[in-house]
């Protein structure tokens, strides 16, 4: 049975988390926004669960043995995992049969670099726009719409509109990433940084 987690607790991992803050970026910025129901922690390796959406399980280590360890005490129930490293993937496929898998890359920018003067005008979305983004979505089957309206309403987006139209947004992921996409302009495709999730 999951037990919640103390506030002591969630700091001192926080703490061991941050001795490499861009590599652990996604398992912090889940901590930070989700409620953390179980921690299995061996050498500096970390097996985090918490519900955002749904159970989520999130990983950091860099040590395979341990790792695999961890691993073996999971409950037939886990399925949904998340911020696993290339190394990673091969040991939790071994769980058993992947559903869906989503791919992403980390980018990291320094808080010393200077960014340019922004020259178009970006807005905060609104939760009755969800319908539109999750439609124009190139990953609308992990996007609900209630999971939508949800990151709109607890955290950072911005949208940026043609003649009263969203051409395109941002929304920040439970984790702390950001998702985009860009429809018409342009501007670019959709993409989702720091996480990698799969379900078994």
């Amino acid at each position: 049975m999951p037990y919640y987690i103390g506030i002591n607790e969630l700091q001192e991992l926080k703490g061991n988390l941050e001795r490499d803050p861009v590599c652990n970026s996604s398992i912090i910025g889940f901590i930070e926004n989700n409620l953390t129901v179980e921690i299995l922690s061996e050498d500096r390796t970390y097996l985090v669960k918490g519900i955002s959406d749904r159970e989520w399980i999130y990983f950091a280590s860099e040590d395979k043995e341990v790792f695999r360890n961890l691993l073996s005490k999971l409950y037939l129930t886990d399925k949904c995992f998340a911020s696993l490293e290339d190394w990673m993937i091969p040991e939790v496929i071994k769980l058993g049969k992947v559903d869906w898998q989503l791919t992403t890359m980390r980018y990291f920018l320094p808080e010393s670099a200077v960014l340019p003067d922004n020259k178009i005008a970006i807005r905060k979305l609104y939760t009755d726009e969800a319908a539109y983004i999750r439609e124009n979505s190139n990953y609308k089957q992990f996007l609900p719409i209630e999971y939508i309206e949800q990151r709109i309403r607890k955290s950072f987006s911005a949208g940026i509109t043609e003649n009263n139209k969203l051409v395109a947004w941002a929304i920040t992921h439970d984790d702390g990433a950001i998702g985009n996409a860009q429809r018409g302009t342009g501007m670019g495709n959709e993409s989702r940084v720091s996480r990698r999730v799969y379900e078994i």
